[in-house]
Parts: C-alpha cells; structure tokens; sequence
C-alpha cells in the first residue's frame, strides 16, 4: 500500500509577488485620491459607491466560488479603496486649512498691489520646530526648518509649512520649541500643496511659547557634539562624514550658539563636491536613505536576539523606533 508522502516546498522570500498588487493598488489610491480632492463631493461619492459595488460583486462571488482569484482581487480592490479615501479626505481637510485658504486668497491681483507698495501682508504664525534647522541653499533666506503650525492669526491650524528665515532669527530657532513670529505665507514653487512660512529679513526677535523639552534638547546636544567631533577632521571630512552619518552636510548645519567654534566648509568646494556626487548617481549617500534604516533594523534585530525576546516583540520595536 502506497503511503501518502507530504511535499513540502520551500518558498524564496525573494520570489515572493504577492504584495506588489496590492502596494500597486494602494499607490494608485493615494494618486486618484490626491488629485480628486479638489473636485466636487459628488465625484467622490459616486467613486466610492463604484468600487462598493465591484467589492459586493466579488464578495457574492466569494461566496458561491465562482473563480479562482477572488480573494486576492478583493483584497486589491479594498486596498484601493482605503488609500483612496485615506488620500482624499486627507487632502480635503489639508485644503480647508486656514493657511491654504490664505494661499488661494494670495490672486495675482493681490500680489501685484504688495509687489507695488515693497510689502506683503504679515501675519503671526505660532508653530513647533519638527525638524532641525539646516542652512538654505536658495535666497528664500539664510535657514530653513519644517515646522508644525499650531495658530495662524488666532486661528487653528494643523499643516506642516517650510520655515525661512535670516540671521539672527535663525539663532533662536531651537528644534523642538514652540514659536510665534510675524511671517509672510506663499506656497512652494514645486508643490502647490506645500506651504511656505517667510520671516522678514528685518525681523530681529521671536516670542518663545514654550521651550524645548528634554528629548529634543538632548538630541540638539548630541547633534552639537558630533559635529564638535567631526570639526576635527580635513575639509573633504567635515563635509562628508555627517552627510553620511546623519543626513545632513557639514556646510548645512547652523549652530545655535552665537560664538561657535566650527570651522565653517568652504562654499565652492561643497558645492563642486555635491556636483560630481549627482554626475557619479550615488547622491542619495548623502541623505537618510535605506542604507540607514537597514543599519538600524539590524542594530536592534542583533539587541533583541541578545535579550531572548519574540519575533513580535522585536518587530513591534523596530517600527516604534524607525518611525
């Protein structure tokens, strides 16, 4: 008698296509999504009640098995559709935003009378500093930094804007500090979406709401003390060995103390530097990329294997941590 033998075939991670449907419909939902969100509500009603109808189709034909896919495509099809709402109703609330309603008020109309009379209307803005302060390389200002806005003319707001700003303001930018100072609002040349806050060139002081607390500020520590360490080293090293490390050249980074004793990288040759990183295609050495994120994943996976701790644990760790 013939025994029933188990096959058991190994499966490549490598060779594994299953989700690339799936992130391919997820990525098409945020498209359609982002570029809907300014249409009438109708048109995102009847999209949503189409793709109801196609998933109810298949999950009737779910239930009586009528063809071999069906789980997959519903799953694609319930990936597309909660990217898509996720995306629209993101970009919905973004636009009714006091800011953005302030950046579509800005007609050319408008802008050519403040152009006329050298001034621009300034409001007072009250944000969070989210990112540290790096130097800017266009002439919107001698600084710049991401930042969460908290109040526009008293009024609520909830987007992230790119800050400007010029000496001596750009001294007093602590990362993690909440700050109110009279600002000029346009939106980014690239990306409509994306709002610009400028602080006038003649503006001197800040109001500080609330100061840094004690992470942020000893992240702002450890970031002063690495580049106090890597000031050390020839031009080629104080340039490239934070743009590696941390993301951020040596010609970037703005200490906040007045009286700094870096030795500051020659514009030109950071500048002729960047120019033959983009010619040999290996710019993205120079910014946070995978190679980061990997180093990271595996510092952890190494720590939590030490510690006998559970595959669930360890990746619940890592996404808290590189998040």
């Amino acid at each position: 008698m013939r025994e029933n033998v188990e096959i058991v075939e190994n499966v490549s991670g490598s060779r594994d296509f299953r989700m690339i449907p799936v992130a391919a419909a997820c990525w098409a939902g945020c498209l359609i999504g982002k570029f809907l969100y300014d249409f009438t509500i109708i048109y995102c009603i009847s999209i949503v009640l189409f793709n109801a109808t196609i998933v109810s189709i298949f999950i009737f034909c779910k239930k009586f098995k009528f063809f071999i896919w069906r789980r997959t495509v519903l799953v694609i099809i319930n990936a597309f559709v909660a990217a898509f709402m996720l995306s629209y109703i993101t970009q919905y609330v973004i636009s009714c935003d006091v800011i953005m309603r302030e950046i579509r008020g800005n007609n050319p109309t408008k802008a050519l009378y403040f152009q006329g009379n050298n001034a621009e209307r300034a409001h007072f803005a009250e944000f969070t500093v989210v990112t540290p302060v790096r130097s800017s390389r266009s002439f919107k200002g001698d600084c710049q930094a991401n930042v969460q806005v908290h109040k526009f003319d008293a009024q609520k707001s909830y987007v992230q804007a790119r800050l400007y700003a010029y000496l001596p303001i750009c001294k007093q930018l602590s990362y993690g500090s909440s700050l109110s100072v009279p600002v000029s609002v346009k939106s980014s040349r690239f990306d409509s979406s994306k709002p610009e806050l400028h602080v006038e060139k003649t503006q001197r002081n800040l109001h500080v709401v609330q100061d840094s607390d004690f992470w942020h500020k000893a992240v702002s520590n450890l970031w002063k003390s690495f580049y106090d360490v890597t000031n050390k080293l020839d031009m080629q090293g104080r340039m490239l060995v934070p743009g590696v490390t941390v993301g951020m050249l040596g010609q970037e980074y703005v200490p906040v103390e007045d009286a700094s004793s870096l030795e500051p990288v020659d514009e030109t040759y950071a500048n002729i530097t960047r120019q033959h990183f983009q010619h040999a295609g290996i710019m993205h050495v120079m910014a946070v990329s995978g190679g980061h994120f990997l180093l990271l994943s595996m510092i952890i996976r190494k720590f939590c294997a030490r510690l006998l701790l559970a595959r669930w644990a360890t990746s619940l760790i890592q996404i808290t941590l590189q998040i």
